[in-house]
This record gives structure tokens, C-alpha cells and sequence, in this order.
């Protein structure tokens, strides 16, 4: 008796097997190529952030030190407000400056030496 069903049963259950494990293997692959990406995607960000960061960080550094250097190539220059030169008497090593009427009862002078130089 020949059964012609069972004649190809090996044949279809080799199949019914090896097509759901085939599909299952390229959906692990599609699954593990998509994380795969994403943890890429992330460290890529990470590495940005901190590019960015470093970026900043260097660009004020830059600017300090273009501020450093330009303050020191500048001469020294005060601005003193005109008031307080007047009424000064200026000779070769020191001057003198009254400091008002109304103080200590007489006009007191305040003598000030240049260089450490007084006489």
C-alpha cells in the first residue's frame, strides 16, 4: 500500500522546521542590528555632549587668555577724578595738599613721598 501523503511527510516537516527557524534568525539579526544602532546613536550623542562641552570650555579659556594678554601689552593708565589735584602744591620729590579749614582747629597740610624720597 503507498500512501502517497506520507511519501513526501520528511520533505514538509524538514521545511515546516527550517523556514520558522530561518525567519526567527533573521528577525534576532534585524532586532540586534537595531540595538545595535541605537546604542551607537547614543554613545555618538554622549561623544557630542562632551565635545561641545570641551568646546566651551576652550573657547573661554581662549578668551581669558586673549583678555590676559591684551590687558598686559596695554600701559598702565589711571583716571583720577580733577578734584582731587586741586589745591596741590607739587615740588621735585613731594607735594602737599591742604586738607581744609575746618579741620583740627588750623589749615594742616599732608606731606606725601614720591619714590621715598623726602626731604
Amino acid at each position: 500500500m503507498n500512501f502517497l501523503p506520507l511519501k513526501h511527510y520528511y520533505r514538509s516537516l524538514a521545511v515546516a522546521l527550517i523556514v520558522p527557524l530561518l525567519v526567527a534568525f533573521f528577525l534576532c539579526l534585524h532586532l540586534y542590528n537595531l540595538k545595535l544602532e541605537r546604542v551607537i546613536e547614543s554613545r555618538q550623542n554622549g561623544f557630542n555632549n562632551i565635545t561641545a562641552q570641551l568646546s566651551h570650555a576652550m573657547n573661554a579659556a581662549d578668551g581669558l587668555i586673549d583678555t590676559m594678554f591684551k590687558l598686559y601689552e596695554q600701559p598702565l593708565s589711571y583716571d583720577f577724578d580733577p578734584s582731587w589735584t586741586r589745591n596741590v602744591n607739587q615740588y621735585d620729590h613731594y607735594y602737599y595738599q591742604s586738607v581744609g579749614d575746618g579741620v583740627g582747629g588750623d589749615s594742616r597740610a599732608r606731606k606725601v613721598c614720591l619714590n621715598g624720597l623726602c626731604n
